[in-house]
């Protein structure tokens, strides 16, 4: 092969430039495009601080009691909107805390196989049943309350299928997601309110889903009960909700 001319060397050396400037252009378009998408997150971020700033401005200025502000409705409550903050800047601390279901109303027997039993209902279900790692009973068992079932999974892939189908069953009265202490708190707020709300009636009108108060289509005389209560320890202990006689499962 004939040794390259200087104008060749010349033309190669910058076709080599060429190639590691297109290069690096490509790499701070990429850095672009990601400082834009971040720019975005933070601009909504902000917004939403905002809001929770004018919000508690506004809480301020009526004067009003702390009691009034966590009794507000979750549309309007500060707490409410703080937290919907706080998610918007940070992930929920434990990512095991997305791959468990929380059921609620399952009595307790001497002898049972919470596993075996999710999985049958799964597989009557048409999902793969072993896409639960374990089924456990949570909580210091009390006379007179039964405890919660949280159900692990070994991947998010049938996460909702899943919850419904633990939910609509016999399994117990519902499933929703686990929580975290954050929002165990408000869970525990949102109850009180939907017994006041209740009270009021004198039936059971209102229940508590997925961080929302919700109106049950079938109704029943209403017994108060509270799912969430302090513990010794100053903490938030769970306990699930007795199942009412005279309401169906389609009302959890």
């Amino acid at each position: 092969m004939a040794p390259l001319t200087r104008g060749e060397e010349r033309v190669a050396a910058l076709e080599r430039l060429v190639q590691a400037q297109s290069e690096e252009i490509r790499l701070l378009r990429d850095q672009q495009r990601k400082s834009d998408e971040r720019f975005e997150e933070i601009l909504r971020t902000i917004s939403d601080l905002t809001a929770v700033v004018c919000e508690v401005r506004d809480v301020l200025k009526c004067k009003k009691s702390y009691s009034d502000v966590v009794a507000a409705p979750t549309t309007t409550s500060p707490l409410a909107l703080a937290m919907k903050a706080q998610r918007a800047l940070e992930s929920r601390s434990a990512h095991e805390k997305d791959l468990t279901i929380v059921v609620v109303g399952h009595q307790e027997a001497e002898q049972e196989d919470l596993t075996g039993c999710a999985r049958e209902i799964l597989s009557a279900n048409n999902i793969d049943p072993t896409h639960i790692a374990e089924v456990f009973r949570h909580g210091t068992k009390r006379a007179g309350s039964t405890r919660i079932i949280k159900v692990k999974l070994t991947s998010r892939k049938s996460y909702f299928p899943i919850k419904k189908a633990l939910g609509q069953s016999t399994f117990g009265t519902f499933a929703r997601d686990d929580l975290s202490i954050e929002e165990l708190k408000e869970d525990r707020r949102l109850r009180q309110q939907c017994h006041i709300m209740n009270q009021e009636v004198g039936r059971k009108c209102y229940v508590v889903r997925d961080l929302a108060i919700v109106a049950t289509n079938n109704q029943s005389l209403y017994a108060p009960a509270s799912l969430h209560v302090p513990s010794k320890t100053g903490g938030v202990e769970e306990r699930s909700e007795p199942v009412d006689n005279n309401n169906s499962q389609s009302s959890q």
